[in-house]
């Protein structure tokens, strides 16, 4: 939707206008003078990478761009702040407040030249106990450079102080004295009062001298007054917030639950600026943000009606003429209003697979590998936690298949390593990840993404399906599927109906074929026992690192009783799930050895299904994992 640019042009636009501007008057300050006038804030380290990339691209370099993020050295990030100072700086809030917190960094001290603060992705950044350091960002940039003060607030307020001081003047009523101190010129028209003597007062004499001194004086102190409100002139900050997910219907994301009634009467009556239209999350950032002034929303993402949906575009293009069916299709329109559904990329195809809980891997597997679509190019995989997102990518690595991770627990070298594997258009890459990897990257030759685990709400499916079929135009295609369990019908139900229409309870059916899946069922049953005995050999021999490592530090001697035991030092019982995991990986070498086919042959190809095997390889190669001089290859 060209999102980054919306708010990036205008940055780069004024920065370098202002630029051309100074270099005409020669009044450009020294780079260690330069004060930060954009704040772009992202959820995300790759996110904000990102940004700060197309930005680049766009100013061809010419206006310096600084990164905040963690994972990475914080003496770069120092060196970036104290000599590149840049006007421009796209961060995280969570390392941003820890520099900003420190005071140690005087580019970050000095907000009060703020003129553009983004907010990306506001909607997860307001979410409850994500980014506590956001407030306590947001309450420095206004203290440094606090909005514009509503004329008519201030009206109210000075008509307030009207009042009080009227009512301090009554007697009776309790408030603040007023102090004059006597001098000697009051206690003369005193006594004058007194005696009824009504005469003027006589008139002070004052020297030439004197006289000139209090002109100067009082012009000193008017140019000091003057100067004063120039320095304290504080700069128009614009305030853009974003999210493909803000104007969804409050019961289709979880925000926070805050109480605004107070502030809502308050605000009506000192006439404040914001619209009863703008309510959710958007309120929620504004408010938190200290957006004052003209608001515009700018909705891309409207709620369109089902009939107009991606999903049934198909069935209008197929939409008779005949008049009859024209004034029926009217009447019923005018019966009962369309149900609205959320607008996705319109190349993006939207599909499911329907299976048990633990037949997850083995659907997961089949689709990845026997399908045309499952093969056609890069696939991510989104599972709602880490430890899945272990389990799951384990399993498919340990079925031969070219697998990364990503996740918030990785270094960061590794989740860059991860994402440029999806950057190959032609390649089977597969990136099983959480929902780090669903917000904001532009990454256009993902061709297909899998939810393992239904979303926990309506906004995180959208920004995961939207990973795919990025773009426009003929090639911005994509395809989204849902690995539904029975426990996840009733979310999944919700995002149906919040994407397709009120009416819609399920996607389109993903086909695998059902000799192919029972092979796949076969091998990632094997995996499974495979991962599950790796499993726990590692973490047993993790704890007795960490104990042993403690016990060198303290200096003591470590007991082998205290020491976890490995399966093949266990009991009965673990010594045959060993022993079993074992046999499972010869067993497992040898059929990925083998292509998956529907129907297999004896010495002679014959038999109907010869045809149907042989078109069936040439849409997908099948993919066969052997094993060369001791070293596993891949072929596909």
């Amino acid at each position: 939707s060209g999102k980054t640019l919306s708010f990036g042009l205008p940055i780069l636009q004024y920065l370098l206008e202002e630029a051309d501007r100074q270099a005409e008057k020669q009044e450009a300050p020294p780079r260690e003078k330069l004060p930060l006038q954009a704040l772009i804030l992202t959820p995300t380290r790759e996110l904000a990478m990102q940004v700060t990339e197309e930005l680049k691209r766009t100013s061809c370099k010419k206006v310096p761009i600084g990164t905040i993020v963690g994972g990475f050295a914080e003496v770069k990030q120092k060196r970036v702040l104290e000599k590149t100072r840049p006007p421009i700086l796209v961060a995280t809030p969570g390392r941003l407040w820890e520099l900003m917190s420190s005071n140690d960094y005087s580019h970050l001290n000095d907000l009060s030249q703020l003129r553009f603060l983004v907010v990306d992705e506001a909607d997860r950044m307001i979410k409850q106990g994500n980014f506590p350091q956001l407030k306590q960002i947001f309450e420095l940039i206004n203290l440094a450079n606090p909005p514009p003060e509503d004329p008519n607030e201030l009206e109210d307020e000075s008509d307030d102080d009207d009042d009080e001081d009227r009512l301090r003047s009554l007697q009776g009523i309790k408030g603040e004295a007023k102090v004059v101190m006597l001098d000697d010129s009051i206690l003369a028209a005193i006594e004058r009062e007194r005696s009824g003597d009504k005469s003027a007062p006589k008139p002070m004499e004052m020297d030439d001298d004197e006289y000139l001194e209090q002109l100067e004086a009082d012009d000193s102190d008017s140019d000091s007054e003057v100067e004063t409100e120039e320095e304290e002139e504080l700069v128009h900050r614009q305030t853009f917030v974003y999210s493909a997910t803000l104007t969804l219907p409050t019961s289709t994301h979880h925000l926070i639950k805050k109480d605004h009634s107070k502030k809502s009467s308050k605000k009506s009556k000192k006439g404040k600026r914001q619209p009863s239209t703008v309510d959710g999350a958007i309120a929620e950032m504004l408010d938190l943000a200290g957006a004052m002034g003209e608001m515009k929303v700018v909705d891309l993402s409207n709620l369109i009606p089902e009939g107009k949906s991606q999903q049934s575009k198909k069935a209008a293009k197929d939409k008779k003429s005949d008049k009859d069916a024209a004034s029926k299709s009217d009447d019923a329109k005018k019966k009962k209003s369309p149900s609205m559904a959320a607008r996705l990329p319109p190349g993006l195809t939207l599909g499911e697979i329907r299976c048990a809980q633990r037949h997850k891997d083995s659907h997961l597997y089949g689709y990845l590998v026997t399908t045309q679509q499952g093969s056609s190019g890069p696939c991510l995989v989104f599972c709602n936690s880490i430890a899945a997102v272990r389990r799951v990518g384990e399993t498919l690595q340990t079925l031969g298949l070219p697998v990364k991770m990503l996740h918030a627990q990785m270094a960061q070298k590794s989740r860059l390593k991860s994402l440029e594997s999806l950057r190959k258009p032609k390649s089977r890459s597969i990136v099983v990840a959480s929902d780090v990897a669903a917000r904001g990257l532009d990454i256009p030759s993902v061709a297909t993404v899998i939810h393992y685990d239904c979303a926990r709400a309506v906004d995180t499916f959208i920004h995961r399906a939207g990973r795919t079929a990025r773009g426009m135009g003929e090639k911005a295609v994509g395809t989204s599927i849902s690995l539904v369990a029975p426990a996840e019908e009733r979310e999944h139900q919700k995002i149906c109906q919040s994407v397709l229409g009120e009416e819609s309870n399920k996607f389109e059916q993903a086909h695998i074929d059902g000799r192919l899946l029972s092979e796949a069922q076969e091998r990632a049953s094997l995996a499974t026992k495979i991962v599950s005995c790796n499993d726990f050999e590692s973490q047993a021999s993790k704890k007795n690192k960490w104990l042993l490592d403690a016990a060198n530090d303290a200096g003591l001697d470590v007991d082998d009783s205290m020491l976890e035991s490995s399966l093949l030092d266990g009991d009965k019982r673990d010594r045959q799930r060993f022993i079993e995991a074992k046999r499972a990986k010869e067993q497992l070498r040898q059929l990925l050895a083998k292509p998956m086919r529907k129907q297999h042959f004896g010495k002679f190809l014959s038999g109907a299904g010869l045809r149907e095997s042989i078109k069936a390889e040439k849409e997908v190669k099948p993919f066969v994992v052997k094993l060369k001089n001791g070293k596993r290859k891949k072929k596909a």
